[in-house]
């Protein structure tokens, strides 16, 4: 085309020359465009790196006025600090942050807040419930219950939910911890399903859970397991029971009749409860 110049082009490593106008007009409008996107992108570095260095020099003023006011506690844990901290995160995420640091009351509060603004959120339900001190265990039961409805098969919530109830209802964790391995055989639960048998005084149940225990830890030498099964059988078992079955003595090397294969004492049936599906992992509360 006579009056136009020709622009090289490069596409799929074979040159191309482009003579249309028009076409020019589009390849130079997308350059354009790149240079303001990468522009933005660098404004958006600048403007973190800002925050950052801000949220810093003020952390660090208000350590050094705590200082001279004579705080004794831990200034990174002081309220004005954690607000610092979560500056610009909504409440999941400062739950989250404020748990990874190690700040287990502060982040019980956001979780609450965050649970409170989204009541159907499962994920701030979870951190909520998993955050809970061992002083609110009622409430740590009815969380994970609740979470139990909204996901049936998560083996997560079955897992803390039998944890909850090993020592107070030994009966109905056994439940939820066989329910769990009926979804997933992997899990390290048969310590756990172990503890419960003893509190229950079924100690041949017990002993044939923590052998199941041992096997599976690989370990050649003494396990916790092996131990509680070296007290059960010296009629010291580590948990007394807090309710008894007819048992006609203590237990000896042999397995009795009726075990499975693995060792492990089926649970009846009005005690099992079958499901089948995927599960999601999660942390527990300590307090610092």
């Amino acid at each position: 085309m006579e009056g136009s110049k020709c622009i090289p082009f490069k596409a799929e490593q074979r040159e191309f020359k482009i003579e249309d106008k028009k076409l020019r007009r589009i390849l130079e409008h997308y350059r354009s465009i790149g240079v303001v996107l990468r522009t933005g992108q660098e404004k958006i570095k600048k403007e973190k790196e800002s925050s950052a260095f801000s949220k810093r020099e003020r952390l660090d003023k208000l350590y050094e006025r705590l200082r001279r006011e004579g705080y004794k506690g831990d200034p990174g844990k002081h309220p004005e600090a954690i607000a610092i901290k979560v500056e610009g995160m909504d409440s999941l995420n400062a739950a989250k942050y404020l748990k990874e640091e190690g700040f287990y009351d502060y982040a019980l509060e956001y979780a609450e807040r965050a649970l409170a603004e989204n009541p159907d959120s499962f994920e701030a339900l979870l951190l909520r419930t998993d955050l809970l001190p061992p002083d609110r265990e009622d409430e740590r039961i009815a969380g994970y219950k609740r979470l139990l409805e909204m996901d049936p098969d998560n083996t997560y919530v079955l897992e803390r939910l039998g944890m909850c109830l090993t020592y107070s209802n030994p009966k109905e964790a056994l439940r939820y911890f066989q329910r769990a391995l009926q979804i997933d055989p992997s899990l390290p639960l048969y310590f756990s399903i172990g503890e419960c048998y003893e509190r229950l005084g079924r100690y041949e149940e017990a002993i044939a859970a923590y052998m199941k225990c041992h096997e599976r830890s690989g370990i050649e030498g003494e396990t916790e397991a092996l131990r509680r099964i070296r007290l059960i059988k010296s009629g010291n078992p580590f948990f007394k029971p807090i309710q008894t079955t007819p048992q006609k003595q203590l237990p000896s090397e042999q397995v009795p009749p009726g075990k499975s294969k693995e060792g492990i004492a089926p649970i009846p049936e009005s005690e099992g409860e079958k499901g089948s599906g995927r599960h999601s992992v999660g942390n527990t509360w300590s307090k610092k």
